[in-house]
């Protein structure tokens, strides 16, 4: 399939969000306080037990509103590739869409390193997050995604090899473990 489009600018009107009601929450007597949970990640993390990671809605704004670790803008052009169930799909969604930024959304089930290449060339994508496994195996042709300017990996401890291959191959690109 083709990559979906999403624009933080929101003009025009768009079919695919045309039926929803347009009233404010807040009308409807719902009102949210910046400490209330906005969601629960599972993760087992490096023990193996699940447990539940509980994210405020402060932390939300805190990491998609202008973040002191990189440049989220309008000429952001995000590819949202991470499950929707990961926290890696809050940046990659809200940090583009709410600082009038363009989401750019992963056209196929499973993730293609070459694939993924075409697509940010295609839509010149300029921001980027990946698991370190994909990190790892995309770092061989990176040298072929020529308009990213932010690199996000992580997840897992980084292949140094990989890190330096990025490093070596895409040298005006900050890379952010």
């Amino acid at each position: 399939g083709e990559p979906i489009i999403l624009d933080g600018v929101c003009t025009g009107d768009n079919e695919i969000f045309a039926h929803y009601s347009v009233a404010n929450v807040y009308d409807q007597g719902v009102h949210s306080k910046s400490d209330n949970l906005a969601y629960v990640m599972y993760t087992s993390g490096s023990t193996g037990q699940p447990k539940g990671v509980l994210t405020p809605h402060k932390g939300v704004v805190r990491l998609v509103i202008k973040p002191n670790f990189m440049e989220l803008n309008s000429d952001t052009i995000f590819l949202q590739s991470a499950n929707v169930s990961f926290d890696a799909a809050t940046l990659e969604i809200w940090g583009s869409l709410l600082n009038g930024g363009c989401c750019v959304l992963y056209p196929d089930k499973q993730l293609d390193p070459i694939r993924l290449n075409q697509i940010i060339n295609q839509h010149k994508i300029n921001t980027l997050w990946l698991t370190s496994g994909l990190f790892t195996e995309w770092s061989v042709q990176c040298q072929e995604a020529s308009s990213l300017k932010w690199l996000l990996a992580g997840g897992d401890v980084l292949n140094v090899e990989a890190v330096k291959q990025v490093q070596t191959q895409l040298p005006n690109v900050a890379l952010i473990n």
